[in-house]
């Protein structure tokens, strides 16, 4: 019998990743049928997240930040596991998805290969052009309450870090080349976030790359994940300043984003890349972008260069007006109070 092929998607984070795991868990029985097992084993909401979680166990990871709780569980099943599922299902191909794939060292990604070495496996990872990924982490990270620092302070701090930081924010040289020598360069295979290189949804242009025919056929899932607005991140970033706990911080970003889906504050897609920025970011990652220029697209440009003609996002936060801030602060006071049974002197908070 031939070997069983795995469709391995590594990420990366804040392309669409829980929208396709949510795309294949809600057509898990139509892809069973036509030969795609989306195992279960290792299953955190739509993806084999704990797998990656077992496999980088030990080592830290970039975005593991944002939930501190999530680690590797042993009874939601791990690598031995997820080798016998696919060996019980009659499927001939497997498509394992989790972001958390792309935080794994030289050395895990090595281990992670002898684990699948029975099968052929194909590395599928969607690389985002790297202004549009640093922007979209720092709101990732915003909402989450991980950092209060502004954009800029952000991106001025990425960009003065190393490549041992970058190689997860756009060093895609760095980043791609321990999954090329463990699994082969033609076994890897970049593809460009952007709904201009997308065929279709970005679930089927997924499938498509797992080599499935007639992708129309599957249900295509909602978005996940969604980042919010300008003024929803600037307001939960402004509320959550004086917060020491990033706990308590995440809960405040929570309430500013339901406040901001409630007040409709945010009624165009977050842009804060101007030219000078834009500029700063593609010389910082020249190298990478030539690397995957030389080896994945002949030559030629994979990511556009040049500036946006979206308009920015902008928020001054002297706009909002006192019966607004009024209503914000009694709304995190009533939550601390209600449901955590915090009590809050709101004159000394107030003080601080």
């Amino acid at each position: 019998m031939a070997s069983k092929r795995i469709f391995l998607h590594i990420g990366t984070h804040k392309t669409a990743t829980t929208t396709i795991q949510k795309g294949c868990c809600d057509n898990h029985a139509a892809l069973l049928a036509v030969g795609w097992l989306y195992p279960s084993t290792g299953m955190y909401l739509y993806g084999q997240h704990n797998i990656a979680w077992e496999m980088c166990s030990g080592h830290e990871q970039p975005w593991n930040h944002v939930n501190q709780w999530v680690r590797f569980r042993p009874e939601w099943g791990g690598v031995s596991e997820l080798l016998a599922e696919i060996e019980a299902s009659p499927a001939q191909n497997v498509i394992l998805s989790s972001e958390d794939f792309d935080g794994l060292q030289t050395d895990r990604i090595r281990q992670l290969q002898q684990h699948l070495q029975a099968y052929q496996v194909e590395v599928i990872v969607y690389l985002r052009e790297q202004a549009s990924f640093l922007q979209s982490a720092w709101a990732q990270f915003v909402k989450c309450g991980y950092i209060i620092e502004s954009f800029e302070a952000f991106i001025d701090r990425m960009l003065a870090s190393g490549d041992d930081v970058l190689r997860y924010f756009g060093a895609y040289d760095v980043f791609l080349q321990p999954w090329m020598d463990a699994f082969g360069d033609e076994h890897v295979h970049p593809k460009v976030f952007s709904r201009d290189a997308f065929q279709g949804h970005i679930f089927h242009d997924f499938l498509r790359e797992c080599q499935l025919e007639q992708v129309e056929r599957f249900a295509i899932p909602a978005d996940q994940n969604i980042s919010p607005g300008f003024k929803t991140l600037e307001m939960a970033r402004l509320m959550a300043m004086n917060v020491e706990s990033m706990k308590d911080r995440g809960v405040i970003t929570r309430l500013m984003q339901k406040m901001g889906n409630i007040k409709q504050w945010d009624s165009s897609k977050l842009n804060l890349i101007d030219g000078t920025i834009r500029a700063r970011i593609q010389e910082r990652f020249t190298a990478a972008n030539s690397f995957l220029d030389q080896h994945f697209n002949q030559g030629e440009r994979l990511f556009p260069v040049g500036s946006s003609d979206k308009p920015l996002s902008q928020f001054d936060k002297a706009q909002i007006k006192g019966d607004e801030w009024e209503e914000i602060a009694r709304s995190i006071a009533t939550y601390f109070v209600k449901e955590l049974g915090v009590s809050v002197n709101l004159y000394e908070e107030w003080k601080k």
